[in-house]
């Protein structure tokens, strides 16, 4: 996939700099096929035809289209990557691991098209369920994160209970 200005936030999170990134499948352009799993990738990720589209064209793609395809997360200014990645990497770091874990077990699954996914899900669920998380549901319900004014404030609440933690950071 497109190399040029790519910055990579952990494994299929991508994010590029707004205006300066370019991607690009050149491969078919010089008789070669895609290399790097672009043809098993692209169609999961922004469809069968624009898949065909970038990979036939052989067309350089801006961060802004790249974005609206699928092809990458986030096409960010150049002055505001830094503080992004960081306050992202910040947020999901402070989050109890396992849970972390276990929801990508379960994206993984499911996203792959396998028709156990749901059994494997319950699996994969069950690694977030030890005692750190256990207090930090009950601090959520207890903040009033499953009313309409919790679930309004979720995106601060949830760093201010993890800081509450008994710990300073639930680990689970």
């Amino acid at each position: 996939m497109g190399w040029r200005q790519r910055v990579r936030a952990g494994p299929r999170y991508e994010i590029c700099r707004l205006g300066q990134a370019v991607l690009s499948q050149f491969e078919v352009g010089v008789g070669l096929l895609p290399d790097g799993g672009g043809t098993q990738n692209l169609p999961a990720l922004m469809g069968r035809s624009r898949a065909l589209e970038v990979i036939l064209s052989g067309a350089d793609v801006d961060a802004e289209l790249a974005e609206r395809y699928g092809w990458i997360n986030r096409a960010i200014p150049a002055s505001d990557l830094d503080g992004f990645v960081r306050s992202l990497a910040t947020r999901i770091a402070a989050f109890p691991p396992a849970a972390v874990q276990a929801a990508k077990r379960s994206v993984d699954t499911t996203g792959s098209g396998d028709t156990k996914g749901c059994a494997r899900r319950r699996t994969c669920s069950r690694g977030s369920g030890r005692a750190e998380s256990a207090w930090l549901m009950h601090a959520f319900l207890a903040a009033g994160g499953q009313t309409r004014d919790g679930e309004l404030d979720i995106d601060p609440l949830l760093p201010r209970l993890v800081a509450a933690a008994p710990d300073g950071r639930a680990t689970a």
